[in-house]
């Protein structure tokens, strides 16, 4: 019937979205984001075609930056629309000089949709990536004290997990720059000390 309506009128918007999630059901990829992509372009008041083609965009093609076009056109669309921010937050995650916009995102989503654990894990990791293992670390324990499944609880411990390793790793990193400082700072000493035995007396 969707093959019908488009061959009735090609330039079928809903004709094109049925299509992505028919064939997205079917997990064909390749005809999938060619109709929901056309869809988009078609029109620009589905925001669930923009989504759906920067979904896509992202998972398959690692193409961010069609990604991030599609999703801001769909939180144009609807704002209210939750998916679209969570999204967005990881396709800014990924181009390092957007974290903050990244984070700025990830928590809209929290804030629109508490009971969503995966909005929480993703601000946890950009946060992480930010290196502010602090915040991170109590985001982590709320949702580890909060989650209703095994599952939640889980993921909440990897991410604890991950901020934990994270920090002791740095800490590592910290005491054995500190160890090849002191031991410059001791050659160097040591070389002073030498070049001065040398020096002949004027």
């Amino acid at each position: 019937m969707l093959e019908q309506a488009l061959q009735l009128n090609p330039r079928s918007a809903s004709a094109h979205e049925g299509l992505g999630l028919l064939f997205l059901k079917l997990k064909d990829l390749d005809q999938s984001q060619m109709h929901f992509s056309t869809a988009a372009k078609l029109d620009s008041k589905s925001y669930l075609a923009q989504y759906f083609a920067a979904e896509l965009a992202f998972l398959r093609d690692k193409n961010y930056k069609a990604a991030e076009e599609y999703l801001r056109k769909a939180l144009a669309i609807n704002p209210k629309f939750v998916p679209a921010y969570h999204l967005l937050s990881r396709t800014l995650m990924l181009q390092e000089p957007r974290l903050p916009e990244a984070l700025e995102l990830a928590m809209k989503a929290v804030n629109f949709d508490p009971a969503e654990s995966s909005y929480w894990l993703n601000a946890g990791q950009i946060l992480i990536v930010m290196g502010r293992y602090d915040e991170a670390k109590r985001l982590g324990e709320r949702l580890l004290t909060s989650a209703r499944t095994q599952e939640e609880s889980r993921e909440a411990e990897s991410l604890l997990s991950l901020i934990y390793n994270r920090e002791d790793r740095m800490r590592e990193a910290r005491r054995r720059a500190e160890a090849m400082r002191e031991e410059a700072r001791k050659k160097a000493e040591q070389l002073n000390a030498s070049e001065e035995l040398e020096t002949p007396l004027k």
